[in-house]
């Protein structure tokens, strides 16, 4: 009975899994995070991020080409995740910043709001137009960069 409990837990798919190599593209801009023994926040995991173009992967470590003009070489088994650059997009941008803006100022202007005094809807639909103005211009002119999720 042990030994078949044994078996099933060691083929399971999520051991199985975590187990399994992951392959990081070279020449891609990756973002590894690391375990780390100082927290940067109170509350917050001991974590740090960091971000270059893979430029080595000797199977144990990766190699790093840091925005600096620097190297940096990691541990393959010190990563607790990997992430791979999906590129910077204004229109993506743009959306998230008109959709996270106008929702934002339809609640700052919306009836009975925190402020205390009472409005009306067309206040809260213009609050959340305004915001939604705002919000595609800033994702125009300064759109972000999205990430893939490679590894756990």
């Amino acid at each position: 009975m042990a030994i078949a409990v044994v078996t099933a837990i060691s083929l399971s798919p999520t051991v199985l899994l975590a187990q399994a190599r992951f392959d990081l593209p070279l020449g891609q801009r990756v973002r590894l995070e690391y375990a780390d023994s100082v927290r940067i926040v109170p509350i917050g995991r001991s974590r740090q991020w960091l971000t270059g173009v893979l430029v080595a992967d000797s199977g144990n470590a990766l190699q790093l080409q840091l925005p600096s003009g620097g190297t940096a070489t990691l541990r393959r088994d010190a990563l607790k995740s990997a992430w791979v650059s999906r590129g910077v997009s204004r229109g993506r941008s743009a959306f998230a910043m008109a959709v996270s803006l106008s929702a934002t100022g339809y609640l700052m202007s919306s009836p009975r709001s925190w402020r205390g005094n009472d409005t009306n809807n067309r206040d809260a639909l213009i609050g959340a137009a305004v915001g939604a103005g705002i919000g595609t211009a800033l994702g125009l002119i300064r759109p972000f960069e999205t990430w893939k999720r490679v590894r756990r």
